[in-house]
């Protein structure tokens, strides 16, 4: 191993986390009971995107996520933005499902069927790495730097759903539970931490010392497409919701809460090493190499037996109270990602019901990311039985080329009959 190949996968690590960190849940601003009337059929198709840092600005993403040249000026700009570890994450849903009430009556059984795709990217990244990815280490000649607290996952799943749900209660009181079952599909699964690096560049460029220490563990190095099978999981969706009408509406959701058996080119390996580089100057580092190949060079000895690993499942926790006869509703919704490093995300808002067929949401967010956010979200019943929501979390930042990485919005469209 060279300190050509160190760099490239500094480089190549840093760029594959980024280009995939742009910003899923879909949260319901103004809850209707739709079973209080007779229904038959209820379809639904979604599409949620969420993307988040703290320090990477969104003009420097842009610019990763297009190929786009990222000189001088932006990198200098982009590294006076970082005061600290660099948090970033990228989570979006889409699919579409259909409820069947074959009883076509108030507090029956009704069933589910429906399908999801997702991706979820969270990382962690040091100051310094990201220094070494865009100036290499020349930058840091005659300087000892040490990089800790790096680490990302990125995971892209389908889902078959399929499940059924129960209505129950009298009067205004009405409390709705279901459970999906999720035959979940996994195309890709890629982990990297990086738990400690230590590197030293002589000030002439005579040498250079690294001390490294990382892991990895992924399904496959070459991304899949949507028709590809890199494992085979299974999954769990839960729900329970109180509302009365007019007056208050409580919710939680439990999602994603299973596995995927990876077995497709399954890779886990460790280094934990010392090198010295001598006459190496950083302008040889260049080359045309494959994620495949880096990785082989750099984790010499990996594992390739199959693994299971946890999707990362999440807690939304909705709770709000109707005011004026339910002209406004004011409610928090709260989203819990026990196993990512962005632990949360919650948002603040009040709906105004027009002639309950438009209602205008302001939204006032905040995250883990450490910032507030504010946006708008609108539904509209565009004839009787069809309704269409829009919104973003982001309308503050998304627009503004040195904010922190803040983009995404949702759209939904639900057909009752």
């Amino acid at each position: 191993m060279d300190m050509q190949k160190i760099f490239i996968f500094i480089y190549f690590s840093f760029s594959a986390l980024l280009l995939q960190a742009q910003q899923l849940d879909y949260n319901e601003y103004y809850p209707k009971d739709v079973n209080s009337g007779d229904w038959k059929y209820m379809a639904h198709s979604f599409y949620n995107n969420h993307n988040n840092s703290n320090y990477l600005s969104n003009e420097f993403s842009f610019a990763l996520n297009n190929s786009d040249y990222i000189d001088q000026e932006l990198k200098d700009k982009q590294m006076d933005l970082i005061k600290g570890d660099v948090l970033l994450g990228r989570k979006f849903q889409g699919g579409f499902g259909l409820w069947v009430n074959r009883t076509k009556k108030q507090n029956s059984s009704y069933f589910y069927f429906g399908m999801d795709f997702q991706q979820i990217l969270d990382g962690n990244v040091d100051p310094d790495f990201v220094g070494l990815a865009l100036y290499g280490n020349k930058h840091y000649a005659g300087e000892s730097i040490e990089i800790t607290n790096t680490e990302y996952s990125n995971v892209y799943f389908n889902r078959l759903k399929f499940g059924m749900g129960k209505s129950f209660g009298s009067g205004d009181i009405k409390q709705h539970v279901f459970g999906l079952i999720g035959f979940t599909i996994g195309q890709n699964s890629d982990y990297f931490k990086l738990q400690y690096a230590g590197l030293y560049t002589h000030p002439d460029g005579d040498y250079l010392d690294i001390d490294i220490q990382a892991k990895t563990q992924l399904a496959d190095t070459v991304w899949a497409n949507v028709f590809e099978i890199n494992g085979l999981g299974a999954s769990l969706d839960l729900h329970y919701s109180l509302i009365k009408e007019k007056d208050f509406y409580l919710a939680v959701n439990l999602n994603n809460l299973g596995f995927v058996h990876w077995n497709k080119n399954p890779f886990t390996a460790n280094v934990d090493t010392a090198f010295r580089f001598e006459g190496v100057d950083q302008q040889e580092i260049s080359g045309d190499f494959s994620g495949d190949r880096l990785r082989n060079m750099i984790f010499t000895n990996p594992e390739t037996s199959a693994f299971n690993k946890a999707l990362p499942f999440d807690i939304r926790l909705a709770a709000g109270k109707f005011f004026r006869n339910g002209e406004f509703y004011l409610g928090v919704n709260t989203t819990i990602y026990p196993g990512l490093l962005a632990k949360y995300r919650s948002e603040i808002f009040v709906t105004w019901n027009i002639r309950n067929r438009l209602q205008l949401s302001p939204i006032l967010g905040y995250s883990s990311y450490q910032k507030l956010n504010i946006g708008l979200a609108v539904g509209v019943q565009v004839f009787q039985n069809l309704y269409f929501k829009i919104g973003s979390s982001y309308m503050n930042s998304m627009f503004v080329a040195d904010a922190a990485a803040a983009q995404g919005g949702f759209i939904s469209l639900v057909f009752v009959n």
